[in-house]
């Protein structure tokens, strides 16, 4: 994924009203996401997101596994923006 191209991506949506996009490649760390809009909507969307990759686990391994992933996924975006923070400091 041209990294490049993706941003350009989320800018055009941005610009026409979109209020959530996800863009990903082959690997974790080719990504790009933009979020724009009310709290409320964005927190609705991410955590619909979460449940339709969750149900995909518990199919999978069961309720216990994917009630697991659910909390570690949590707890990835708290690091991911402590981390980030840092950087901005």
């Amino acid at each position: 994924m041209d990294n490049y191209k993706a941003k350009q991506l989320v800018e055009l949506l941005g610009e026409s009203g979109v209020n959530f996009v996800v863009a990903y490649g082959e690997s974790a760390d080719k990504h790009a996401v933009y979020g724009s809009g009310s709290y409320s909507k964005l927190k609705c969307y991410v955590v619909d997101t979460m449940v339709h990759i969750a149900k995909n686990v518990c199919s999978r391994y069961g309720e216990d596994i994917a009630r697991k992933e659910l909390i570690e996924m949590a707890l990835l975006a708290a690091e991911q923006l402590h981390e980030e923070n840092k950087l901005e400091r």
